[in-house]
């Protein structure tokens, strides 16, 4: 199958995939915001999903941030957290994410009081809870705010302490401007020797982009870099990033909010390159686009082939913090997905317009139970769930002749057989057996009760048992291929 032809939405939505670049704060959705504000008590000035969008005025990070933060006044409790999360998971495992690596903001909820326990806690048992009963594995990344002071990010460090078991590494993260990343190299070191991974965000276009970049590689020695598509700008740097393997974790779509450009010829760049780049969403709930979107946006703006496609999804396993043996399953899975064509129809429950699933997470996510609903169980856990071809991928076999009769002699096939006589009545009997007397009554025929009565024979077929050549199985083997499918199997000859 070619190759170079561009992928499909519903191609894209069913993908297998990885999503490393995700706020969960981020994904606090309009409906959620306003029932989270309704059971918590808080009066919001927004009472609609309208209203709540049109506050959505950002056209920088800074501004962005002033929108963002106060949002999370609605998060109090630990379900609250709950619910958010599990709204996320449920939207990702519809669009092909088996695996996510989520960065949470604590600062932003101790400081207003609420305990880092119930944070934690609510965020790690829905990645429980999804993962048994949507087959989407997830895993926790601790961010610190970088334009909090360094003390208050060692401080926050020291209270995960006692949840590193829950955390599988920190980030940095919020406003960069006079916040280089050398800032935390202290809180990042502690990390390290904990045991943690360690990423940092080097956002798109800022002041002294490249000095941060170098900063996180030869300073800080993170595992992987959060945006940083800047780094085109030093060739030394894309060959230090691609001999490390480190991945680099771009949003296209936040990109165009925050900036003129989504940075698409630099991911297509470093893609080309051998980068581990992948795609994510970042804060979708604000762009309007969670990462099946994203992926649509950049196939729509750079062109990319399946291939790129295809590419960019194995990056985002090979990039993530899985083990070994978990990173080959998955990968697995893109090698049998990845060949076929790029689908027929969407499978149900796939993304909508702009990579949203039409009411899933929101409000509906907000249940009376800690656990999901039964109903939403889509497929079993672990990285090795085999996906079924499409209907229009399985070649209908050809109708096989009806087997010749052979010579007892030579063993050699003979002409045609003619259709055998009846059988002949054996002595003693009637050739009226078909028309044999009615069964004798019975109280269940005269109240109606008794089963259906055997389909009459055929015309020109005696009513005794005859002995008929093999009819063809073709009938049996040929499948029925999706309405309007392009690669639609002809008639069979």
């Amino acid at each position: 199958m070619p190759t170079d032809i561009a992928p499909t939405s519903a191609f894209i939505a069913g993908l297998p995939k990885a999503e490393l670049h995700l706020h969960l704060e981020g994904t606090l959705e309009p409906d959620l915001k306003l029932a989270l504000a309704q059971r918590n008590g808080i009066e919001l000035d927004q009472k609609t999903v309208a209203e709540v969008q049109a506050t959505y005025e950002f056209n920088d990070l800074a501004s962005f941030l002033a929108v963002y933060y106060p949002a999370m006044e609605v998060l109090r409790t630990e379900q609250d957290f709950y619910d958010l999360a599990t709204a996320y998971l449920r939207r990702a495992a519809d669009q092909g994410v088996r695996h996510a690596e989520m960065f949470f903001d604590p600062q932003a909820h101790t400081s207003r009081g609420v305990p880092f326990a119930d944070v934690v806690n609510g965020y790690h048992r829905a990645t429980v809870d999804a993962r048994a009963e949507l087959g989407i594995s997830s895993s926790l990344i601790l961010c610190f705010l970088r334009d909090m002071s360094a003390e208050s990010a060692a401080q926050t460090f020291e209270e995960a302490v006692p949840f590193l078991d829950l955390i599988v590494g920190v980030g940095l993260d919020s406003d960069e401007r006079d916040n280089p990343p050398r800032k935390f190299a202290d809180t990042f070191t502690r990390a390290r020797e904990l045991g943690l991974k360690l990423t940092m965000h080097c956002d798109i276009d800022q002041v002294g982009s490249i000095e941060h970049i170098r900063q996180v590689i030869e300073e800080i020695g993170v595992d992987r870099i959060d945006h940083g598509t800047n780094i085109v700008e030093d060739p030394s740097l894309v060959d230090v990033v691609r001999e490390r393997g480190i991945g680099l974790t771009s949003c296209p779509v936040s990109n165009s909010f925050v900036t003129s450009d989504m940075k698409a010829d630099e991911i297509v760049q470093l893609l080309h390159d051998g980068v581990k780049i992948m795609i994510n969403s970042d804060d979708p709930a604000y762009f309007g686009a969670y990462v099946a979107g994203n992926y649509d946006a950049l196939v729509e703006k750079a062109g990319l082939s399946l291939d790129d496609v295809v590419r960019l999804a194995k990056n985002s396993f090979e990039a993530s913090w899985l083990d070994d043996e978990a990173k080959a399953g998955y990968l697995a899975e893109i090698d049998a997905y990845g060949p076929r064509a790029p689908a027929c129809a969407a499978p149900p429950g796939l993304a909508g317009v702009g990579g949203r699933t039409p009411g899933v997470g929101g409000a509906a996510a907000l249940s009376s139970s800690p656990r999901l609903s039964r109903a939403r169980r889509a497929r079993p856990p672990g990285p090795f769930r085999a996906r079924p071809a499409p209907c229009c991928a399985r070649r209908p076999g050809r109708p096989r002749p009806a087997p010749r009769p052979r010579d007892a002699r030579s063993g050699r096939a003979g002409p045609p057989a003619a259709a055998p006589a009846p059988r002949r009545p054996r002595p003693g009997t009637s050739t009226r057996r078909a028309a044999a007397s009615p069964a004798p009554s019975h109280p269940r025929h005269a109240a109606g009760n008794c089963p259906p009565s055997a389909p009459p024979a055929r015309p020109g077929r005696t009513a005794a048992r005859t002995r008929s050549a093999p009819r063809s199985s073709a009938r049996r083997r040929a499948r029925t291929p999706c309405p309007g499918c392009p690669r639609a199997p002809g008639p069979t000859r």
